[in-house]
């Protein structure tokens, strides 16, 4: 769900304000009250395109959320096929990069051991973090483990069930262990091995032509936000040579 920022300073007397509440509270709960409102009014697809487009790097995001609410407000839920108003397609366009970046981490984030705990760096171009740490805590209930986001300077942290992601300048790592030294040389060896290079080659093939038909062209047309799994899976190999 979409988190409301604090934009005004918790402190102060509250007393100036109507029934003894502050502006941030206030604001607090007209946005709740407009959050609620979305999948009644709009469906469940219009809030999930907004609560990703929100945390995309699309300029001036807010502003397209904005016209993308109104719009949708007047025409209900007709307002995700709705691709030619420039807001829809942006705020769309904008959740599927992010939707699509995501999936990518949760297959290839790359973790490290230290001292028993697992941290991993990545640079991505969105505000992944907050669709990784549900994914990992799944995959890995009992393990504490850190992802720090070189590109925002935020690290998510998880730990005992719980997670938080909290601001950091660096991530400063200790030196590697011997075990993990090991580790990495093998992936290393495993992924330079001539028949893993050629499937890798084939896979990247196949996906392009897949990409390429009516059928794939057809869906993601129909699936306007969710149907990424094969740009996904090119954007991979992609990254991968």
């Amino acid at each position: 769900m979409l988190r409301v920022p604090r934009l005004l300073p918790a402190g102060g007397p509250a007393c100036h304000f109507p029934g003894g509440r502050r502006p941030d509270d206030l604001f607090a709960e007209k946005a709740e009250r407009v959050l609620r409102s979305i999948p009644a009014k709009l469906g469940t697809d219009a809030l999930y395109c907004v609560e990703l487009s929100f945390l995309s790097c699309m300029e001036e995001k807010d502003l397209a959320i904005l016209a993308f609410l109104r719009l949708g407000y007047q025409k209900g839920s007709a307002v995700m096929r709705m691709l030619t108003e420039p807001c829809v397609h942006s705020v769309i366009t904008a959740a599927r990069s992010v939707s699509g970046e995501a999936h990518l981490f949760k297959g290839f984030v790359r973790f490290s051991e230290y001292g028993g705990a697992l941290a991993a760096e990545i640079t991505p171009k969105n505000h992944v973090l907050p669709l990784l740490g549900r994914h990992f805590q799944l995959r890995m209930p009992e393990q504490s483990f850190l992802i720090f986001d070189r590109s925002r300077r935020l690290a998510l942290v998880c730990s005992g069930g719980q997670s938080m992601i909290l601001p950091m300048e660096q991530a400063q790592l200790p030196a590697p262990s011997e075990r993990e030294l090991f580790y990495r040389r093998l992936l290393l060896q495993t992924l330079q091995q001539p028949l893993i290079v050629l499937f890798l080659g084939q896979l990247r093939s196949i996906s392009n032509v897949l990409l390429r038909s009516p059928l794939y062209q057809r869906l993601r047309r129909m699936r306007t936000v969710r149907f990424h799994h094969l740009h996904s899976l090119q954007q991979t190999l992609l990254h991968q040579h």
